[in-house]
């Protein structure tokens, strides 16, 4: 038996075996219903073009929480700057935009191209110009990487997809200079998605997928995952995967596939193509390619077939994470200065789990006095918890210290999933709801566990449940 399972076997035995932590199991009711998460699901895509900005203000929040949607995918045309620096007005255009969507529970994915439906010539800028460019923008994405999703690589061809470039931009060695100019402009913490996955092979020149001791782990590799703007659109997604030969496809899908395990997957529709198009094959590759974020409106025919084909809720559902309870061993009483020892078990059903950092508290919540609130760190990894390891089965274990000064008195235990960022762990719309029945308190942002622990004096404990 693997290590994994045998740790919660093991603390389960731990439970059973201490009278200071008689154990009370919780079974858990799925819910089925769908909801918005941060940093999943559909995006709205909306461009704002320096000749004729269009603020993400002019927006009401609930024509993104009618699609249950968390990201926008913002497109910035610099078509006024394919010759000089970014104005400052432009400039605070942006930092307007991550300010709506702070206020807003939001989160951008951004790309900056200097072309989208314009006709060519001119379809980008000179390479050392998007360089200058990328250093204007540094500042402004680092103090606001809060409420960034992740980066499409950009800038160069036109709607910044790599390709059409009209100053040679479109090489291995000009994209290799905006891809790590975009990644140093960007905390660590923070990834870059790039076209095809034949450009990060080539940029790395690298032919195997990240390995899990890899991931995660801040170098630029790690932080450097996978778009695709033709998903389903033919057997070669229009152009994504390079040679187009059957062999050569499915290789280079196990390739994103792996990555994806600990990279982003975005992108979006773009033509109908029966029957790959449809409803099973849509699925089977969402689930195959970890898929986080969808556009919502791109392409229409698509996402009709989708609802008319009876799977668009489902997939409305299941991109990116999805997590829901199953079982929960929790202990009864502990003591100030003891140990809260138990285990709860979750299972992930979406088609990925979360892609950016995700804190993990257990929190003991005073039950007379709800403002008493003590959190307790989990040393668990969130974006671990795949839907395709363990049939998505798994354990938290927990051996968690308490404060030796945690007052007497009955307590209700919740989980939280917090963003992790200082300016965002306090705003329940940037905390994950697990899908569950009679679990979520949006007032909070935590997952009630159903369970509730009694702190006694070291030493005092009953022979039986309260």
């Amino acid at each position: 038996m693997c290590a994994s399972r045998l740790r919660p076997l093991l603390m389960l035995l731990m439970l059973n075996a201490s009278p200071a932590a008689l154990a009370a199991s919780i079974q858990y009711s799925e819910d089925l219903s769908d909801f918005a998460n941060p940093e999943r699901g559909f995006y709205y895509q909306l461009e704002s073009a320096s000749n004729a900005p269009d603020p993400l203000g002019n927006y009401a929040p609930s024509l993104f929480a009618a699609a249950r949607s968390t990201v926008v995918r913002r497109l910035y045309n610099l078509l006024d700057f394919r010759a000089t620096p970014i104005s400052t007005a432009f400039l605070q255009h942006i930092e307007a935009d991550l300010g709506y969507a702070r206020q807003n529970g939001l989160k951008l994915n951004i790309r900056f191209a200097y072309t989208f439906n314009e006709p060519p010539p001119n379809n980008d800028a000179p390479l050392a110009l998007i360089q200058q460019h990328i250093g204007q923008l540094q500042p402004l994405l680092a103090a606001n990487a809060d409420v960034i999703s992740h980066l499409d690589a950009g800038f160069i061809g036109r709607w910044g997809e790599w390709h059409t470039s009209s100053n040679g931009n479109a090489t291995t060695a000009g994209m290799s200079t905006v891809l790590s100019d975009l990644l140093a402009a960007l905390p660590v913490q923070r990834t870059v998605v790039v076209r095809t996955p034949g450009y990060k092979r080539a940029i790395f020149n690298r032919q195997t997928p990240l390995t899990p001791a890899e991931g995660f782990n801040g170098s630029a590799l790690a932080r450097t995952g996978h778009l695709n703007d033709c998903f389903l659109a033919s057997e070669d997604d229009f152009g994504t995967y390079v040679p187009n030969d059957p062999a050569s496809i499915a290789e280079q899908k196990a390739y994103i596939a792996a990555e994806t395990r600990y990279l982003p997957m975005s992108g979006e529709t773009c033509a109908v193509n029966s029957p790959r198009s449809d409803c099973a094959s849509a699925l089977a590759e969402m689930a195959q390619l970890h898929w986080s974020l969808l556009n919502y409106t791109y392409h229409p025919g698509v996402l009709q077939a989708w609802q008319s084909q009876g799977c668009f809720d489902q997939i409305q559902r299941r991109l990116g994470y999805r997590l829901v309870l199953r079982s929960a061993t929790l202990p009864d009483r502990v003591s100030p200065g003891g140990r809260l020892q138990g285990v709860i078990n979750l299972q992930s059903i979406g088609f990925a789990a979360p892609f950016n950092p995700r804190a993990l508290e257990l929190l003991l919540r005073n039950i007379a006095n709800p403002n008493s609130i003590f959190r307790l760190p989990v040393s668990a990894d969130p974006r671990r918890w795949l839907p395709d390891e363990n049939s998505g089965n798994h354990g938290i274990v927990l051996d968690l210290p308490l404060p030796g000064d945690l007052p007497l008195g009955s307590y209700e235990l919740l989980l939280a999933l917090p963003d992790p960022e200082p300016t965002l762990r306090d705003h329940p719309a940037y905390a994950i709801r697990l899908a569950n029945l009679g679990t979520w308190e949006a007032a909070s942002g935590a997952n009630r566990l159903l369970s509730s622990v009694v702190v006694v004096a070291d030493g005092v404990f009953a022979n039986s449940f309260e």
